[in-house]
């Protein structure tokens, strides 16, 4: 039996365990939800056949030959470019997988499904309390909204008394607020996490000043770049290895690498080859970084050929995570190490780097 197939009959019965994602599957919707003070946060979103899960258990029997066919299992794409604008930042939403538009590597007559791993975050920040966002190992905080004020009546304010009449037509009771943006942003965007207390915040809310205040924030964890003449180089924990989820080069959004182009007019953003050009990158990523500890690729050095014209900035987008290391040392004797050549499979390759160097 190859290493593959038996990585895979592994994953299949559930003795290890990749991503904790919950799977939507083809005639199911998403539809996370969130309590009334707390928004959607996705962390991972793919679309495709990744394991042996619910979805495709449905399907009947698993022969030995389809578990090897790259185009049956272990082909999916990621597709947080379509989940993340329906549902991140929101108290609720509504994905049918039947309508996730995405292509993947995986054969066109097997059903795919939807895996996703969401959380739900604290919007409302009271007087009290601070707003301390927290992202996954290089993904960077995005401020998207924040304001400080009395917005409207929810969880921070819910002890007062009942709103009259007076209070509601009252423009400095309720609805007032003052755009607190810049000032998150200096404490956190572009970091990986941050901390900042609301009683501190000194600002005027067009609030009576009397009242209580709160801070109202919607924020999102978003993959780090690393720009050209920067060096992408995770660390994991002395027991993890690095699992590389998706890698593009490129130019997918006007972000941190290219700033210094300025604020493009609509008719360079509509120009092919401008923006949105990327590709896939992660079969290169995978062989230097995939199972290890560590390692160190330089962006300059990547020779990829993309839809980007060429004289444009290129950069690399990655999203990756430590995951546990896998403790197989009862199974050792099934797998030989001719197996460690030819298969790709990151299970097999945490055993090579790992048990056998």
């Amino acid at each position: 039996m190859s290493c593959r197939i038996f990585v895979k009959i592994l994953i299949s019965v559930r003795l290890i365990h990749l991503t904790s994602a919950e799977e939507y599957c083809n005639s199911e919707s998403f539809k996370p939800r969130c309590q009334p003070n707390e928004i959607i946060q996705i962390q991972e979103s793919i679309y495709g056949r990744r394991n042996v899960g619910r979805c495709i258990k449905q399907e009947g029997n698993l022969i030995e030959s389809l578990l090897e066919n790259s185009g049956f299992i272990g082909c999916y794409t990621d597709v947080g470019y379509l989940i993340e604008p329906l549902c991140s930042g929101r108290v609720e939403c509504d994905v049918l997988v039947a309508t996730v538009d995405a292509s993947t590597p995986c054969h066109r007559s097997f059903m795919r499904y939807l895996e996703v791993s969401y959380k739900c975050v604290k919007e409302e920040f009271c007087i009290s309390e601070s707003f301390k966002p927290k992202c996954s190992a290089n993904e960077i905080i995005v401020v998207r909204q924040a304001l400080f004020g009395r917005r409207q009546i929810g969880r921070c304010l819910k002890s007062e008394e009942p709103l009259s009449e007076n209070n509601y037509m009252d423009k400095k009771f309720i609805g007032c607020y003052a755009d607190v943006r810049s000032v998150v942003d200096a404490h956190c965007s572009g970091k990986q996490s941050c901390e900042v207390s609301v009683v501190k915040l000194e600002v005027d809310s067009l609030c009576h000043r009397y009242l209580i205040r709160y801070l109202d924030v919607e924020y999102v964890c978003l993959r780090e770049e690393y720009c050209n003449d920067e060096l992408f180089h995770p660390s994991c924990s002395q027991n993890e290895i690095i699992y590389i989820t998706s890698a593009y080069y490129g130019r997918k959004s006007m972000s941190k690498c290219l700033l210094d182009e300025g604020d493009p007019d609509e008719i360079f953003l509509k120009t092919p080859g401008f923006i949105n050009c990327f590709a896939d990158v992660r079969h290169i990523l995978e062989p230097k970084c995939a199972a290890r500890q560590s390692c160190e690729v330089s962006i300059a050095l990547l020779k990829v050929q993309t839809t980007c014209l060429k004289q444009l900035k290129h950069y690399l987008e990655v999203h990756y995570r430590c995951q546990e290391g896998f403790v197989l040392l009862n199974f050792l004797f099934r797998i030989s190490r001719d197996d460690f050549e030819t298969t790709p499979s990151y299970l097999c390759l945490y055993i090579r780097y790992n048990l056998f160097s």
